[in-house]
């Protein structure tokens, strides 16, 4: 949530987790959209200050509400325990929310987006859910780079993501997204129905252009700020916060494969430690050379039936083997590394090159 010029109130962060925790969608026990927009007003303002101080007037002109549901929601929200409210102070109430909601993952309801939309497209009437289903899909759209530039992408979902992410029924989906096709809002890039694939969408090219414009004016005024507080250019700043991402990032990734050697070498070390000690019996050493043996010859043979013999002798072989590390106190596990996760086999990658999520929370992200 941002707060410019005194109480002004242009957006508000509304982590995800109250869509599908909170949110009920029509006819259930579950609190109301504008409900979850009232308490991710004050979650932001307990998140940055504390609490808040707000009046009707306030939560009228962030969302529009009238007065008896302001009145109806944030009672509401105090019976349940999300907030505590002080009316000690007059002319005014102070509301703390109880629970600290994660920025991880934010749907940006935006009053200023809404308000550019409107400009554009002669003000058509939204319903709170469509309003936030609308910032959404610009937040997704049109985003931030490292670099402070803004770049245009495309919104990928098919009506049961939707349904899923806004937690609405399919045919509130389908209804939503064929009125911001119909206002020409939104465009059908392409159409996932032939493949089973979501559908992807980007934005009136109006719209694109103005809500940049807002964006960088945004950033430029943020910029200015920063740098009037703190006296140092904010290029200069950016490029001191890059370069520090990037020790960070150097120093995560070092830990990173340092922990996952660590953890590797251990478990072949620990298995060639067992097979020295296996291989001090002559009888093991046989069994392994006709083992080596019989291998290359199964490789090399192309008769189906000659593979069968030799596949039913390595066999035999194998169990020979076991039945000897058995005696003296082993087993087959023992002489092979037993990696302490077997997606990885303490690599940090999966076979699909992706990186692995075995690696400790505790030892910190970049």
């Amino acid at each position: 949530m941002t707060e410019a010029e005194g109480s002004k109130i242009e957006y508000v962060d509304l982590p995800r987790g109250y869509f599908g925790k909170e949110f009920s969608g029509k006819g259930r026990e579950k609190l109301s959209v504008k409900a979850v927009l009232m308490h991710g007003l004050i979650s932001a303002y307990t998140a940055k200050s504390g609490g808040a101080f707000l009046t009707y007037d306030d939560f009228h002109d962030a969302f529009g509400l009238s007065s008896k549901t302001i009145a109806k929601w944030t009672g509401e929200l105090e019976t349940r325990g999300k907030i505590e409210r002080d009316k000690s102070k007059k002319d005014y109430i102070k509301y703390t929310a109880k629970e600290k909601a994660s920025r991880k993952s934010f749907i940006k309801y935006d009053k200023e987006l809404l308000r550019v939309i409107d400009a554009i497209f002669g003000e058509p009437h939204f319903t709170p859910t469509e309003e936030i289903m609308l910032c959404n899909i610009v937040s997704i759209i049109i985003r931030k780079e490292e670099n402070g530039e803004f770049k245009v992408g495309r919104y990928k979902a098919g009506y049961t993501g939707i349904q899923t992410q806004m937690n609405v029924s399919q045919s509130t989906a389908r209804r939503m997204m064929k009125k911001f096709a119909d206002l020409k809002i939104i465009i059908l890039k392409e159409s996932g129905k032939s493949k089973g694939l979501p559908n992807q969408y980007t934005l009136n090219s109006k719209l694109i252009k103005a809500w940049i414009e807002v964006l960088q004016n945004r950033e430029a005024a943020k910029n200015e700020a920063i740098e009037k507080k703190s006296g140092v250019p904010e290029a200069d700043r950016r490029a001191k916060a890059e370069r520090k991402k990037a020790i960070q990032d150097a120093d995560y990734r070092s830990d990173r494969e340092h922990y996952y050697s660590v953890l590797g070498q251990k478990a072949e070390d620990t298995a060639y430690w067992y097979t020295s000690v296996a291989r001090q019996h002559e009888e093991f050493k046989k069994i392994e050379a006709e083992l080596s043996k019989l291998q290359i010859k199964l490789a090399k043979e192309k008769s189906d039936d000659e593979k069968a013999k030799l596949e039913e002798k390595e066999l035999n072989l194998k169990v020979t083997r076991s039945i000897f590390l058995s005696k003296i106190g082993l087993s087959d596990e023992q002489l092979t590394p037993q990696y302490s996760c077997r997606k990885c086999n303490d690599t940090g990658y999966l076979p699909n090159g992706r990186i692995c999520d075995c690696y400790p929370s505790d030892r910190g992200q970049p």
